[in-house]
């Protein structure tokens, strides 16, 4: 404890007297020098490829320590359901190489291998038209019955990368017992991009018609990415100004300072035996993660009960408070010694349940922006689990904590320890300490928006999609698509026993009873 107290100290002390920076934008792209090409291990594949670019902080750590290539995986994994034309030939593995060849492929990291230098960083090392095979990358398969997806995706989760090959694969899969559809899993190390790049990669592959002609609009509206103006006062007001938020600007630094110390070394959550205990190695986690996908929600039902509770709730607010709801009673059936008999009535506040959420910031995306990033840094969310009582109190007691976390810097001072610790410690280390932080929490939790109306690919309609991320231990992904919230949960088999799926009813359930209490019951939930 005293030597991870002492690093740790050591790296938030360099926070202190080092400036924070803002958030990259994209060291990734820094073109390095000719001459550095003698550093790199893996040789030039040709005369003519590009010079080498290197990493930003997240990808390198996405890319080593627990998460790295050598070790564990770190994948982020899509699985999109189609349905096939009525009249017309089923979809193809050439139409799947051709799309990905002209859409994916004009984003840089798509089309470059991921090669290590002689001084430990990675770079990425873009390739010809010519040194690229996508029968390497594109294959297909068949399945027996739908329900088999999971296993398939399970597998992608646990792949190892080959430094030789692109970051990235993609499977057609048929079903046997259902012809009408097909589905399309993609795969890519997390070390290409976070959740909104492959967001950005997917809008640029879709269309709104089946004839491929109305191409989907740019993501300028996700995440506030907007560009704000700036209202500047003069005089001695400004001056004032000026001062005050600097003093709170510094205060929020040293608070979310000590909250990752606390956070790191002493908080962890109260046992509940859902917390994954494998640190500082998860290979044998990976190897007995598993999947479940819930029930489709329909996002105008979220939004209606989000909207009747009011005071700004939020559809995030809706779905952690649902979260929270049917873990505290999955701990009660088990007989959690925190949750005593009389938890259904009686608050419980020594019940620690958090989410480890990763928090993206804000950036402009335009039609013709190929560049990915991974801009983001990951917070810690209280799950109100220890709340009892009506739904409304935890969806109350969730948005106090998002008001803090939308208040507060938290976010950018864990940026910016990520980079200050990077320089002065090493990703390894830096590495070593994110994973600690996460399986110091019961849960990820991490909600992905997708596009707004029915989408095309290659002319067969999307029906559903959903990625999963692997590396995070027990995680749930949410992702709003054309009307519908499409969920997923991973699960460490022995944590959640018999019947995994327990939880995700308590959840549907959960939900049911917010209707009910504002008086929506007649609503539709589930779609």
């Amino acid at each position: 404890m005293s030597t991870s107290f002492s690093l740790l100290a050591t790296l938030c002390l360099a926070g202190v007297l080092t400036s924070i920076p803002a958030p990259e934008t994209e060291p990734a792209d820094a073109m390095y020098d000719p001459q550095r090409q003698n550093e790199v291990l893996h040789p030039p594949l040709s005369p003519q490829v590009p010079l080498r670019r290197r990493m930003s902080t997240n990808s390198q750590l996405f890319t080593r320590g627990p998460w790295g290539t050598a070790n564990e995986p770190s994948n982020i994994v899509g699985t999109f359901w189609l349905q096939e034309k009525p009249d017309g030939p089923r979809f193809s593995v050439n139409e799947l190489k051709d799309i990905l060849g002209k859409r994916a492929l004009r984003f840089e990291r798509l089309r470059s291998l991921l090669v290590s230098t002689a001084t430990d960083l990675r770079e990425w090392q873009p390739l010809t038209d010519e040194e690229i095979d996508l029968d390497l990358h594109v294959s297909t398969t068949t399945i027996p019955r739908k329900s088999l997806i999971k296993h398939l995706v399970g597998e992608r989760l646990r792949h190892r990368w080959d430094e030789g090959l692109l970051p990235w694969r993609a499977v057609l899969v048929r079903v046997d017992e259902d012809p009408s559809v097909c589905c399309v899993i993609i795969d890519l190390h997390h070390g290409v991009g976070d959740g909104l790049s492959c967001v950005r990669v997917l809008f640029d592959m879709l269309t709104l018609d089946a004839e491929g002609m109305k191409r989907l609009p740019p993501m300028m509206d996700i995440k506030n990415m907007k560009a704000k103006p700036n209202r500047r006062k003069a005089g001695l007001i400004a001056v004032q100004q000026a001062v005050v938020s600097h003093i709170l600007m510094l205060l929020a630094i040293f608070g979310g300072l000590w909250r990752t110390i606390l956070n790191a070394v002493w908080i962890a959550d109260t046992p509940n035996g859902l917390r994954s205990s494998h640190f500082p190695v998860i290979q044998k986690l990976q190897n007995k993660l598993a999947i479940e996908y819930l029930p489709d929600v329909s996002l105008d039902a979220i939004k209606q009960i989000k909207n009747a509770y009011g005071n700004k709730a939020t559809i995030n607010d809706v779905m952690v408070a649902a979260l929270a709801g049917a873990y505290r009673r999955l701990l009660i059936e088990r007989g959690n010694p925190t949750l005593t008999s009389n938890s259904l009535t009686e608050d419980n506040k020594d019940m620690v349940f958090r989410a480890f959420c990763p928090f993206s910031f804000p950036r402009p995306i335009g039609p013709d922006d190929t560049d990915l990033h991974n801009g983001f840094a990951f917070v810690t969310l209280d799950v109100p689990v220890g709340v009892s009582g009506a739904p409304s109190r935890r969806v109350a007691a969730v948005q106090e904590t998002t008001t803090k976390m939308k208040k507060g810097l938290d976010p950018v001072v864990m940026k910016g320890l990520q980079l200050v610790g990077a320089v002065l410690l090493g990703y390894e280390f830096v590495s070593l300490v994110a994973l600690q932080l996460n399986l110091r929490h019961s849960i990820l939790f991490t909600n992905v928006p997708g596009p707004k109306e029915p989408a095309y690919l290659c002319g067969r309609e999307v029906i559903s999609m959903m990625p999963t991320v692997s590396g995070a231990g027990s995680s749930w992904t949410l992702l709003s698509y054309a009307g519908k919230v499409h969920m997923s949960f991973n699960y460490e088999k022995k944590l959640y026993g018999d019947n995994p799926g327990r939880v995700g009813e308590l959840f549907i359930e959960e939900l049911e009873r917010m209707q009910e209490e504002v008086n929506l019951p007649t609503m539709r939930l589930l779609v």
